[in-house]
């Protein structure tokens, strides 16, 4: 091969070359670049995210407390303590024990007849006991 036709083919090859490398260094970049912007808004999501389960939970911790300082909730626990050892796994045992309420809060005798107006008398915690709980 001719000297005049193999200095500019070396040229051509060397521009080829050339231009490959600084395309394939700015897709290298390129790609850098977007997975680092990729990876930099998922942090951002994942912080927003645990922010707001954080506030989630604190708020449930605030009710939470809220609902246990309650006379009712104290007064409820109280009945719960009292009824439980008569109970030995009789769901409605257990249920006409916390229906047996005298007059003045506290409980009768378990096996004692509830009157028809103190049956129907509700209480905080049957109420909510009711809403929250499918067997009582």
């Amino acid at each position: 091969m001719k000297l005049s036709l193999r200095i500019p083919l070396m040229f051509v090859a060397l521009m080829l070359l050339a231009v490959g490398s600084v395309a394939g260094i700015s897709s290298w970049r390129t790609g850098t670049a977007l997975e680092d912007q990729a990876r930099e808004r998922l942090i951002g999501f994942r912080e927003t995210r645990a922010a707001a389960v954080e506030r989630f939970l604190e708020e449930l911790e605030a009710r939470m407390v809220s609902i246990a300082t309650t006379p009712s909730t104290e007064e409820a626990l109280r009945e719960f303590s009292f009824a439980l050892p008569f109970v030995d796994n009789d769901v409605s045992k257990a249920r006409d024990i916390l229906l047996n309420l005298n007059a003045s809060g506290g409980l009768d005798d378990p096996d004692a007849e509830v009157p028809a107006e103190q049956a129907e008398r509700t209480s905080h915690y049957r109420d909510v006991h009711g809403l929250y709980h499918r067997y009582f």
